[in-house]
């Protein structure tokens, strides 16, 4: 199950990346650094993944007690653990990224703009 997660994030953030990549390639020719660029890049999926993790974690601890009492008798799982959690979540998220924020930040400005114009 873990596996299907990180291959359908990795297939939502590569649509991300090659759905923006005119934007990308406009700012690398206004003057942006290619150092800044995948910065951004990260920031972008560190704040989708930040978003999902929260309605996530406010979903199980508003439904903990409903729906986990009838399946566990206690549940243990407490705010450090889901931090825990969410570290974790991060950085899995950014090494399946890492592949596609690298080709992205690679290369010239005119290869991105020929490869955008495909």
């Amino acid at each position: 199950m873990g596996a299907a997660a990180i291959l359908s994030f990795m297939f939502l953030y590569s649509y991300l990346l090659y759905s923006r990549g005119t934007e990308s390639v406009v700012m690398l020719i206004c003057g942006e650094s290619e150092f800044r660029a995948i910065l951004s890049c990260i920031a972008e999926c560190l704040v989708i993944n930040t978003a999902l993790f929260a309605v996530a974690a406010a979903l199980y601890l508003i439904l903990r007690e409903p729906l986990m009492s009838k399946i566990l008798a206690v549940s243990t799982v407490k705010a450090g653990d889901i931090f825990t959690v969410y570290g974790c979540f991060a950085l899995v998220c950014l090494i399946t990224a890492a592949p596609f924020i690298a080709k992205f930040g690679s290369g010239s400005i005119i290869k991105a703009r020929n490869e955008m114009l495909k």
